[in-house]
């Protein structure tokens, strides 16, 4: 508190109106993008000329995910919204601040009402998502009766096109069988191939997502 400070009453005075007026201007310049009934996309203006704060996915008011890359009312479809992120990463960079795992990032992920969302990267693709051999999603357009994604995957690219009805199916399995990962960034889930070969040792970061 100003209280606790020493401040002036004075002092006190303008220093909450100076720090109200600020918080009030930010929340005034945000860009929100409704998608759907219930989720909106909310850009936040930068604090810094070096950093951004990322556009933050929004169920009903409540933050459901805190940075998405790609997204918009046309991928939303029968209470299902489909967009690119980046995937958490469980362990802190040098100054122990969370971060992402940009070697695998970004991923497609799909959320129904208040989430967590689901990485279907895996499904659609039909491999597993590790550092070793790692593919990212280079970009997500709209394809007839659902979302067409292209992948990365060194040297080559792979394009899939995706019905809704399989991503709705994908969600539900996801959300009866799939553990939840939590990281300090936030919780979601990996929905995995369909028929995945054997898998690969766990990385160290694997290793850590806490699992519920």
């Amino acid at each position: 508190m100003l209280v606790s400070l020493g401040y002036s009453p004075m002092r006190q005075k303008t220093l909450y109106f100076l720090f109200a007026t600020a918080l009030v201007t930010l929340i005034g310049c945000s860009q929100h993008e409704r998608v759907g009934s219930d989720y909106v996309l909310v850009t936040p203006q930068s604090w810094s000329p070096d950093g951004h704060p990322g556009t933050a996915l929004y169920y009903r008011g409540k933050s459901v995910w805190p940075n998405v890359y790609t997204g918009s009312g046309k991928a939303y479809h029968d209470g299902i919204f489909v967009f690119s992120a980046p995937v958490p990463d469980v362990l802190p960079n040098s100054d122990g601040r969370p971060m992402y795992d940009y070697a695998i990032s970004p991923q497609l992920f799909a959320i129904r009402g208040a989430g967590p969302p689901v990485i279907i990267s895996e499904r659609i693709f039909n491999d597993t998502l590790n550092s070793q051999k790692s593919y990212r999603l280079m970009q997500v357009t709209l394809a007839e009766s659902g979302v067409r994604a292209e992948f990365e995957y060194q040297p080559d690219k792979t394009i899939r096109d995706v019905p809704w009805a399989d991503i709705a199916k994908w969600v539900q399995e996801a959300e009866s069988l799939a553990p939840k990962k939590t990281t300090p960034l936030g919780t979601f889930r990996v929905l995995p191939p369909k028929r995945p070969d054997k898998p690969a040792p766990a990385t160290r970061r694997e290793r850590a997502w806490v699992d519920h």
